[in-house]
């Protein structure tokens, strides 16, 4: 992900009013769609349990329904929004827009809206966080929070281990972004932390998911390996060789004359 220049402007004109969405991450062909296909699918159905992923999505309703109650008629303030260079962010936005219809007219009026509906969003998004126990009080990304969920639930020691490596990469990779200082950002460096946090995490999970999932099913003996005749040999593990066979048949097609058995 790149924060910079007048893409990353637009993007937060465009995109961060709806802050409170979480987007999934989307890849773009290959071995990014098996795990769009497989690993999304697993981490609803079983990977985290389906008892751990119903009490998730049951507390992220109730965090949104208990923060736009908390923020509604609110007037808000938020420090980054005021501050923002917002000559500079909309003549941005103008210019790329007059390449396809005619330019806005930002009146007084019209910027002070949408520094509201902004600020609005900004809490809100601030406030589930915190209630989902991501970030902490200061609105910070909190690992140990975010761990300790995952140790709630019955998964194996190894996705464990991986989720947690997840994690603190994560959150190391968020706190190198050079968002501090910056004008032609209005929206606060800790959402845009968090925001990328959640995605990072979301993407290594995705393949922690998949990784414990094929390691299951070759203990299991649920891929025969006698038909390779030593092609994959080169591969340390069963499991490395049972995802060159899933990403081999992503990409070229179904296994339809048996070739992998």
């Amino acid at each position: 992900m790149i924060f910079a220049g007048i893409g990353m402007t637009r993007y937060l004109i465009l995109s961060l009013l709806a802050c409170v969405a979480v987007t999934a991450v989307h890849g773009g062909g290959g071995l990014d769609d098996l795990w769009v296909k497989y690993g999304g699918i697993k981490i609803m159905k079983s990977c985290l349990t389906r008892s751990g992923t119903k009490a998730w999505i049951e507390q992220l309703q109730k965090a949104l329904t208990d923060c736009n109650a908390r923020h509604e008629g609110r007037s808000l303030f938020v420090r980054s929004v005021e501050d923002a260079d917002w000559g500079t962010i909309l003549d941005g936005h103008s210019a790329a827009v007059s390449r396809q219809r005619r330019s806005p007219v930002f009146t007084v009026e019209k910027i002070r809206k949408i520094k509201d509906k902004l600020s609005k969003k900004i809490e809100i998004y601030r406030c589930v966080m915190q209630e989902v126990g991501v970030n902490d009080a200061d609105n910070a990304v909190s690992t140990d929070s975010v761990i300790a969920q995952y140790r709630k639930l019955n998964i194996s020691k190894t996705l464990l281990a991986d989720i947690e490596t997840a994690v603190t990469q994560c959150h190391a990779y968020t706190e190198c972004l050079p968002l501090e200082g910056r004008k032609d950002l209005p929206v606060p460096a800790d959402v845009i932390k968090t925001k990328a946090f959640l995605e990072c995490e979301k993407y290594l999970r995705y393949w922690a998911c998949l990784k414990d999932d094929v390691k299951s099913k070759v203990a299991k003996g649920m891929f025969d390996f006698k038909g390779l005749d030593g092609h994959l040999n080169h591969l340390e593990t069963d499991e490395a060789r049972a995802v060159a066979i899933m990403a081999a048949e992503e990409l070229v097609g179904p296994d339809s004359f048996h070739l992998y058995e």
